[in-house]
């Protein structure tokens, strides 16, 4: 897991990401995958297994663990990670102000300029 190795991943959506050398040498069990996330870019000279499967489980929020069987690795399982009931927080509507916009820029409503 901690040879080094040259890698380039662009563009790539999280289905895409285990079939990748040299993390697709070993095997993966996927549940619950999130759907529409952004595509990953990582590009190394020298990283890891453990270091690339690190990056994707950050970047994509997702968990990974080991499966043993007979005390040896068989599998790892990756889950999307299920926020809690309750935690859901919508996006802002349109027109909000953010931290750098002007009011005027962002909101329609003349009252709010």
């Amino acid at each position: 897991m901690d040879e080094r190795f040259k890698v380039r991943y662009e563009n790539m959506p999280l289905s895409m990401v285990f079939e990748q050398q040299p993390i697709a040498e070993i095997r993966y069990k996927l549940e619950n995958l999130p759907q529409n996330a952004p595509v990953l870019n990582l590009v190394s000279s020298s990283i890891s297994r453990r270091e690339i499967l690190k990056e994707v489980s950050d970047f994509f929020s997702v968990d990974m663990t080991v499966e043993m069987v007979n005390g040896q690795p068989s599998q790892v399982i990756v889950r999307g990670r299920q926020a809690p009931a309750g935690s859901y927080t919508p996006p802002a509507p349109l027109g909000t102000l953010s931290s750098n916009q002007p009011a005027d820029v962002l909101s329609p409503d003349p009252a709010l300029r």
